[in-house]
């Protein structure tokens, strides 16, 4: 009888984990989610991808992402927002999607995380998105983090 106890709280704790998705692998957020309309000259740019974790926890919810303070996109489990920036010193934040409804709306503690990056002209930066597995009940989102990778390896 334990040991029926023993899996059945495993199957539960592991259906509540995010796994990293993949780039080639995520899909586009369609453009209607998308809200940065910025023009950046090609010739000098840097490019931000955004890349949500796939996942039980959280998934009902789209993910909300900003740059310097404004809100760009909304991600669902598994998608990616890719953009062209200027570079500079920028403020990226992610958190509880502001439009959500239901149960995402009524989600406690409007939780965003934030860190700024220095994008270089001509580099790309890598944004994992996704939610702690510590998190109880699932609508407090205190557990949000964010990575930052550049060219797709960890930045230093």
């Amino acid at each position: 009888m334990n040991i029926y106890l023993i899996l059945l709280l495993g199957l539960v704790l592991s259906a509540c984990s995010t796994t990293r998705t993949p780039l080639a692998e995520a899909t586009a957020t369609p453009f209607y989610r998308v809200m940065y309309e910025e023009k950046v000259d090609p010739s000098h740019k840097s490019v931000v991808v955004f890349v949500r974790d796939q996942g039980f926890l959280g998934g009902g919810c789209y993910l909300a992402v900003s740059l310097n303070d404004k809100m760009v996109g909304r991600l669902d489990p598994g998608e990616k927002l890719m953009l062209n920036v200027k570079p500079g010193l920028w403020k990226v934040g992610m958190g509880r999607d502001p439009l959500g409804a239901g149960l995402c709306r009524q989600a406690t503690g409007f939780s965003w995380h934030y860190l700024e990056a220095d994008f270089k002209e001509g580099k790309t930066y890598r944004f994992k998105l996704g939610i702690g597995t510590t998190v109880w009940p699932i609508t407090d989102y205190d557990n949000l983090y964010i990575s930052v990778y550049e060219d797709g390896l960890p930045a230093s």
